[in-house]
């Protein structure tokens, strides 16, 4: 699954991904399994962001897709899962 990001254009222009509140919570719990912590702080942390920082993204619905971009690579992790929960965690996983 790709993501559709001329459709995202205006929000990828000012570095945000704009998505459901249930979304960007799923997004988050994502990224909890990826980095093996169960908490905000723990979250927060593993990023290299403040809790008030991870905090601000939940309350808007808004996680920078530049970020998520740059961890996917940092850890091998595909977009499309990321985003949408479907297919490998793994890029590595991808192309067996």
């Amino acid at each position: 699954m790709w993501v559709d990001i001329e459709a995202k254009s205006r929000w990828v222009k000012f570095g945000l991904f704009k998505m459901s509140n249930k979304k960007s919570i799923e997004v988050l719990l994502r990224l909890k399994q990826v980095f093996g912590v169960k908490t905000d702080a723990d979250l927060s942390g593993a990023m290299g962001v403040s809790p008030q920082t991870l905090s601000s993204w939940k309350g808007r619905s808004k996680i920078p897709y530049a970020h998520c971009i740059d961890l996917a690579e940092k850890h091998d992790i595909s977009l499309g899962w990321l985003f949408s929960g479907h297919g490998p965690m793994l890029l590595s996983n991808c192309h067996q």
